[in-house]
C-alpha cells in the first residue's frame, strides 16, 4: 500500500435484488496520505430478470460512498447515502446502506467491494439491493 499521494479508482458494479438485476459504474477516491476513501456508484440501470432487459421505468440515482478511513492494511468500511428509486410518484429511499472493501494488488492498484441497501417505500415496504464493485487504477 502507498504511504502518500491519492489515486482515483474506476470500474463496475453489479448488484441484484429479488426481482432485479443492476449494472453501474464505481468510481472511488483514494487518500493514502490522509487515509481515506470515500466516491460514488453511477449509471445505475435496473435490468428485468430473467431476460435482462433494461427497467426505463424505474430510474435510479447515485449511491454516494461517505467518506470513511483506510486501514493499515487497506480495508474499508462506511456509510451510503443516495441511491434512490424513483418509480413514477413514489420515492423509494435508502433507509439504510453501508460498503466495505479492500484496496489489494502488488502496488494498492486494484479496490474490490461490497455494498446494500434496504429500499423503503412511503407506505413502509422494503428490499433489498446486494451488490459489489471491481475497479482499478
Amino acid at each position: 500500500m502507498p504511504l502518500i499521494g491519492s489515486a482515483q479508482f474506476n470500474g463496475d458494479y453489479a448488484g441484484f435484488t429479488t426481482t432485479r438485476r443492476i449494472n453501474g459504474d464505481a468510481q472511488l477516491d483514494v487518500d493514502f496520505a490522509a487515509s481515506t476513501v470515500s466516491r460514488r456508484i453511477t449509471n445505475r440501470l435496473f435490468r428485468l430478470r430473467p431476460d435482462n432487459t433494461a427497467d426505463v421505468v424505474n430510474p435510479l440515482s447515485t449511491i454516494v460512498l461517505e467518506e470513511t478511513s483506510l486501514g493499515a492494511d487497506g480495508s474499508f468500511q462506511g456509510v451510503t447515502g443516495g441511491g434512490q428509486i424513483v418509480n413514477g410518484q413514489v420515492l423509494w429511499n435508502p433507509a439504510t446502506g453501508s460498503f466495505v472493501g479492500l484496496i489489494g494488488g502488488a502496488t494498492g492498484n486494484e479496490a474490490v467491494g461490497t455494498v446494500a441497501l434496504t429500499h423503503r417505500s412511503p407506505s413502509g415496504g422494503t428490499f433489498d439491493e446486494i451488490g459489489g464493485f471491481l475497479a482499478t487504477q
